[in-house]
């Protein structure tokens, strides 16, 4: 080869080297400015819609009610099947509590009656139970109750409902007394007099 030959083929070396883009310091740090901007971007996206936003206030909020919902749900099984103050059947609830209030224990005959709407014993009827015993009228509550029978003409729908009346002579109901089977613990308890 001849040295024209070797200087046109170097010049044509050099002229290709000048063609390929050269990438210089600036650029990179351009597209790694545009890159942590992106990352930037989508990362205060993610924690405005997972943390900040109204939205995911409400959502954490409705999560931490139902958690709460679910504890108070257990704590509120558990209460009703320990609740075994009553008998297996209407009846027995009614013979155990005339037995408690004849010996007067309050606080027994107070257990025969449902648990509240949070699983505790209601306390109104302890409260209703003294008052009664501070009258001197706990006997005729005994009578109340022995006098009742089951209601008639009156069927609960529901098999874990059982009524009482006390009628007068015309047959006229003068009182009810409802009792509630505890699916729980399986014993009958007393919802109201």
């Amino acid at each position: 080869m001849t040295e024209n030959q070797n200087q046109l083929q170097g010049k044509t070396a050099d002229s290709e080297e000048q063609k390929e883009p050269k990438f210089s310091g600036s650029f990179f740090k351009f597209a790694s400015v545009m890159l942590a901007m992106v990352v930037a971007g989508l990362a205060a996206s993610y924690l405005w819609q997972t943390y900040v936003s109204p939205q995911a206030r409400a959502n954490r909020q409705m999560e931490e009610q139902y958690r709460k919902y679910q504890e108070f749900e257990v704590a509120y099984k558990q209460a009703m099947a320990d609740d075994t103050y009553g008998g297996k059947t209407p009846q027995e609830t009614l013979d155990l509590f005339i037995a408690a209030l004849e010996q007067n224990d309050l606080e027994l005959a107070s257990k025969y009656f449902s648990l509240n709407s949070v699983g505790q014993q209601d306390e109104k009827w302890m409260d209703a139970l003294t008052e009664k015993s501070e009258r001197d009228e706990i006997n005729s509550i005994i009578l109340m109750i022995e006098r009742v029978e089951p209601t008639r003409g009156q069927k609960s729908s529901l098999e874990d409902i059982y009524w009482y009346s006390a009628y007068n002579d015309s047959g006229a109901a003068l009182y009810n007394i409802k009792l509630k089977l505890n699916t729980y613990s399986q014993v009958w308890k007393i919802e109201s007099i």
